[in-house]
């Protein structure tokens, strides 16, 4: 079945295939085991499918009903329809033109799946629901880091008398892009847009949510927030809703206009100081070991909230004392400086004695301070490199140098960035290299020798970067947002040092890129929260692959839109920024207690979701990145 926009590929009335029959690189947006339009149900329900391809769009129907003499009440979750799109990683070269990214906002009667071309290209396959609810969505995938799954997208609870019926109208189109896509969307006639400044709040913070339904008439309107009905403000075509002094926690707002019901979710967190204070606190008295008699004294290790017990185990690095933990070093060693005034003597002086005695366990244990060397446990066990161990250190000496300014943690971090180049660092994209702080610490401490040695090393390294432009190397992941947005990052902090637009050019491409992985759903869960969705199989207590939203290296994308922010001076990227570092705080409970995943889904491979992993492991970077993001406002 084609016309001039749409090739269709399809078996009986299921759709195996949809692709642009202009597109040079012949795409298929749905490829799949499962074929689009595959109905899971627990329920005897008779399913009939019709399709139809109009001049610009391609309409598919699902019509489900009950020909019993009885009557079915179906639970959320007991029927999904596959919409496959096709969203998993593969060399960077494949996905750039045959992958994408699909930011899927299952709201009720608008629910939506933008799919954006992962290299950015046009054209781009979106889809937007005209008639019944979408309301969650499970994921079907291998247990495999670079596959995102198939998406099953659920109706919400429905009761079904003998011979009712329930119709799932989808219509699919083509757009250029985040802009064009919910303008296309405005001109279906039911579509609802809802917006809001942020969806993460602070509680001393006046939220206003706008529902938007620019195609048609409001004739009726009933809002509800938590399941209770409010007030609202009604224009032409606008129902604003206006908040204050709501509770700390999650909230649902639901919109039901025109008799067709549409929901967002958002947070209202704490303060950023409040969350802070309590964390650091937290990891000192609880996530710290203190044993003399074990290697691992003084170690920050992860944390079973549930248990109300520290976690480690030696066999699984990730679960182990080194590696992406030494985040809660850094951030303590960060608070301690920037919020000296505002802790107590006694506060201040426990905590630095337990920074002291992480830096004791660390050079005791995993970093040799004649090589350089940084090991992925106790003991120096170094049976396997890992590039990624080496900058993040370097971040917590200058972080101590910055607090304590003793010239010896410079050399810390002179001696293991040294090391990390040697053992071939200026091929790989690690995240976090701190390369203007460390080039301005070297100058400020009059190590010029120095300062040149590591600028030729930086030098060196974007060039690579910009050799590669987007045909990214694979990582522990083939392709991923924690590769593109450290290649951005490294553009920019280049061009800050050394002001050549040589690599602000190269910086406006990567940006780009990265900003690909971050969508717009009115959902705190995912507003420009990037796509993610292996980390709680490896970090987590669950061991669950699946969606991750939000998941704290999204501040990676944050960091790289406020940097764009500052060298080109278009707000747009300030605001990103903002709502991608406080989409984070939803980890982070005002008691100290954080979570190192949120998986998403309603289920993945049948097991339930929607829920925060017990273990308290890497996600303070979360919180690293906001600080500094804050001090430096």
């Amino acid at each position: 079945m084609k016309n001039n926009l749409f090739c269709i590929e399809r078996e009986n009335e299921l759709i195996l295939g949809i692709s642009h029959p202009e597109d040079p690189h012949n795409m298929n947006w749905v490829e799949s085991k499962n074929p689009l339009g595959t109905v899971i149900c627990q329920e005897d329900l008779s399913v009939k499918r019709e399709y139809s391809l109009c001049e610009d769009y391609f309409e598919y129907t699902v019509e489900l009903t009950n020909n019993n003499s009885y009557d079915i009440v179906a639970q959320r979750g007991s029927i999904g329809i596959f919409v496959p799109f096709n969203d998993s990683y593969g060399p960077a070269s494949l996905c750039m033109t045959q992958r994408c990214h699909a930011h899927l906002n299952m709201c009720g009667s608008s629910a939506y799946i933008m799919g954006i071309r992962m290299g950015g290209e046009a054209p781009h396959l979106g889809m937007v629901l005209t008639e019944g609810e979408f309301t969650s969505y499970s994921i079907k995938r291998e247990n495999k880091s670079n596959d995102r799954g198939d998406f099953i997208l659920h109706i919400p609870y429905h009761h079904f008398v003998p011979n009712s019926s329930y119709t799932l109208k989808m219509r699919f189109f083509w757009h250029n892009g985040e802009e064009d896509f919910y303008k296309n969307a405005a001109e279906i006639s039911t579509f609802v847009k809802i917006s809001s400044e942020h969806f993460t709040y602070f509680e001393c913070e006046r939220i206003c949510i706008n529902a938007t339904l620019n195609n048609d008439k409001i004739c009726s309107v009933n809002v509800f927030l938590d399941g209770k009905a409010i007030g609202y403000e009604l224009s032409e075509n606008n129902v604003a809703v206006v908040l204050e002094g709501m509770e700390i926690g999650a909230h649902k707002l639901c919109f039901d206009i025109n008799g067709r019901k549409n929901y967002c979710e958002f947070y209202v967190s704490a303060s950023f100081e409040e969350i802070l204070m309590a964390r650091c606190r937290f990891i000192v008295d609880k996530q710290q070991l203190n044993n003399e008699t074990s290697p691992l004294d003084g170690a920050y290790l992860s944390y079973d909230n549930k248990e109300d017990c520290i976690v480690y185990n030696y066999s699984k690095r990730n679960h182990n004392s080194s590696r992406e933990r030494i985040c809660m070093a850094i951030l303590i060693a960060m608070q301690l400086r920037i919020y000296k005034d505002k802790l107590s003597a006694e506060q201040y002086t426990r905590q630095l004695d337990s920074l002291h005695r992480y830096v004791s366990f660390f050079k005791r244990e995993i970093y040799d301070v004649n090589s350089g060397t940084v090991s992925n446990d106790i003991g120096h066990e170094n049976s396997r490199l890992r590039l990624y161990n080496y900058p993040w250190p370097v971040r917590f000496f200058l972080e101590m140098l910055s607090l304590e300014g003793k010239e010896e943690y410079l050399d810390d971090a002179v001696t293991i960035m040294r090391e990390y180049y040697r053992l071939g660092g200026t091929k790989f994209y690690a995240f976090t290299i701190p390369l203007y702080q460390l080039c301005s610490s070297l100058k400020n401490a009059g190590r010029i020798s120095e300062y040149e040695e590591f600028l030729a090393y930086f030098t060196d390294h974007a060039e690579v970067m910009i050799a590669n432009g987007t045909n990214y190397p694979a990582h522990e992941v083939s392709y991923e947002q924690s590769i593109v947005a450290p290649a951005a990052e490294f553009m920019l902090q280049m061009y800050t040092l050394t002001n050549n637009d040589r690599y602000l050019k190269e910086a406006h491409n990567q940006v780009a890129i990265a900003k690909l992985f971050s969508g717009e759903q009115p959902d705190y869960h995912l507003y420009r929260c990037a796509i993610r969705h292996w980390d709680d199989f490896w970090f987590g207590k669950s061991e669950l692959y699946g969606d991750t939203f939000p998941h704290y290296w999204s501040v990676l994308s944050a960091n790289v839109f406020e940097d764009y922010f500052k060298v080109t001076s278009d707000i747009k990227w300030h605001r990103m920024a903002e709502d991608a570092f406080r989409g984070q705080l939803c980890q982070f409970d005002k008691d100290g207690h954080g979570s190192c995943a949120l998986l998403y889904p309603f289920t993945v491979n049948g097991k339930a979701g929607n829920f925060l992993d017990d273990w308290a492991n890497d996600q303070d970077w979360a919180l690293v990145y906001y600080l500094d993001y804050l001090s430096k406002k």
